[in-house]
């Protein structure tokens, strides 16, 4: 990753088959993966990357929410180029946008996200004043965007059915350097709550996520996807305990457009 003098990072990579569906268009998690890993590599360049905070002072980078926008899918072997930017603390969370074009080409997404630095000690976030000295913010007339998100729908918003509610599977590659699950797994679980019909002729749109909880080894996971209509859904995962009491960990709201009108 290069940074700029106002403080942006750029990256460039390629689509590889791994990241393909049976289309060969990029899956919908690769996306979050390019996301993700622009922002670790951003704060780890400013010298607090995740695996500084979490050795040296038992801080941790956790996302909370992604609102994420999907205006190309790209194919196998596209390169594409992505750029991110962290903003001053909104409340309790650090703002930052990842955005992603192909390479002489459009955009292919946008993502909007909330980071929060958590005190693993004490068990909460730290205010953004924790590392204003260290981030480094580009200049509001180069890139800004709102943080104030809106309010996360209801689910009782989804009030036309349940398409599916299944069991979730963890397996040891479902978890990260935190011994959490991570927040990609979730997404990979969320798509999979779909019949293969619907993916076979919808791509989402826009997903609108929120990490509301962490998870572990050993919890006992569910995941329920239910309709608003035609093309919009909301998809829960509930941890449930031993007593049969569900909570939501995860939630992701969903728009579809025929695959066509991506691609």
């Amino acid at each position: 990753m290069d940074i700029d003098a106002n403080n942006i990072g750029y990256g460039n990579d390629r689509v590889r088959v791994v990241d393909c569906d049976t289309f060969y268009h990029v899956k919908p998690v690769k996306y979050f993966a390019i996301n993700q890993e622009m922002s670790a590599i951003h704060a780890d360049m400013f010298g607090c990357g995740h695996r500084a905070l979490l050795d040296g002072e038992h801080r941790a980078w956790m996302i909370y929410r992604t609102r994420m926008y999907i205006h190309h899918l790209a194919a196998w072997r596209t390169g594409f180029e992505a750029e991110t930017w962290c903003q001053e603390g909104h409340r309790l969370f650090f703002p930052r946008a990842v955005t992603a074009k192909k390479v002489g080409g459009g955009l292919l997404f946008e993502a909007y996200n909330h980071w929060i630095v958590l005190n693993m000690e004490q068990g909460r976030p730290e205010k953004p004043s924790y590392l204003e000295s260290r981030l480094r913010y580009p200049p509001t007339n180069e890139r800004w965007f709102d943080p104030a998100f809106p309010k996360f729908p209801q689910q009782e918003d989804f009030s036309k059915g349940v398409v599916s509610r299944d069991k979730v599977h963890m397996d040891y590659y479902d978890y990260d350097y935190n011994r959490h699950v991570n927040n990609l797994s979730y997404i990979d679980w969320m798509m999979a709550s779909f019949p293969y019909e619907h993916l076979d002729t919808y791509y989402p749109s826009f997903i609108d996520v929120e990490w509301k909880r962490q998870c572990h080894h050993g919890d006992a996971l569910v995941v329920e996807t239910r309709s608003k209509d035609a093309n919009q859904f909301l998809t829960c995962i509930k941890r449930i305990d031993a007593t049969g009491v569900e909570e939501v960990v995860f939630h992701a709201v969903t728009h579809w457009k025929k695959r066509q009108t991506v691609v």
